[in-house]
């Protein structure tokens, strides 16, 4: 089991150092548990590097996924068209949003 933390508190204690405070997250949190269900929702029937991918859209980090999305596509076999049609479709959707 992982540990999840929640940023509590940032200060400057002086310059360039900084004073985190985590507080540990509960089992049964809500925001976390929608997270992990949405997560799961928008990544589930596809490969790890998509899912990666897929969550770096959802995080705004659309040079991520992109970077992610262009390495699916180089390896793809051309027999792949179904699959390499839906990259390109999350590419549209990224390069729409950005």
């Amino acid at each position: 089991m992982q540990s999840i933390f929640r940023t509590s508190e940032i200060k400057q204690i002086e310059n360039q150092v900084w004073q985190i405070t985590l507080k540990l997250t509960k089992i049964n949190d809500k925001q976390l548990i929608s997270l992990k269900e949405l997560v799961h929702e928008k990544t589930q029937n596809v490969s790890q590097w998509h899912q990666l991918a897929k969550l770096m859209a959802l995080l705004h980090e659309f040079d991520h996924a992109k970077e992610i999305y262009h390495v699916l596509l180089s390896l793809l076999p051309t027999t792949e068209s179904s699959k390499m049609c839906h990259i390109y479709n999350e590419l549209g959707i990224i390069c729409d949003e950005t």
